[in-house]
């Protein structure tokens, strides 16, 4: 199994208490008020994450995206963000998304799915 940097950062944080969206310090001003808009949606977008992982097993970002509905890659930055806070985990498996191209897969952790 290969580690990457996501799992070398302590996961302290309960998967609700994970950082609000950012943007760099030189991004425009447009994607810090971008970032700004998106602290309450992208605590849904995290809770629609765990919950369809929890209901129905393992997928990638695009499955995620066609299950919940959204937009292609819209679960892509909520999931970076729910394995930081130890919420969820890449399984090991990669699978095809809907352009045709292999994605990580990813679960609930137990604590998780408890909590």
């Amino acid at each position: 199994m290969t580690i990457d940097q996501l799992d070398l950062i302590p996961k302290e944080r309960k998967w609700w208490q994970v950082e609000p969206p950012r943007a760099r310090t030189t991004d425009p001003v447009t994607s810090h008020m971008a970032a700004e808009s998106m602290v309450g949606g992208a605590a849904v977008q995290r809770h629609a994450i765990v919950e369809a992982l929890s209901a129905h097993g393992d997928m990638n970002h695009s499955e995620l995206d066609e299950m919940i509905g959204w937009p292609a890659h819209t679960s892509n930055r909520r999931l970076v963000e729910l394995r930081r806070a130890g919420a969820v985990e890449r399984t090991g498996n990669k699978t095809l998304t809907a352009s045709g191209r292999y994605a990580f897969e990813y679960r609930v952790c137990t604590m998780a799915a408890i909590e």
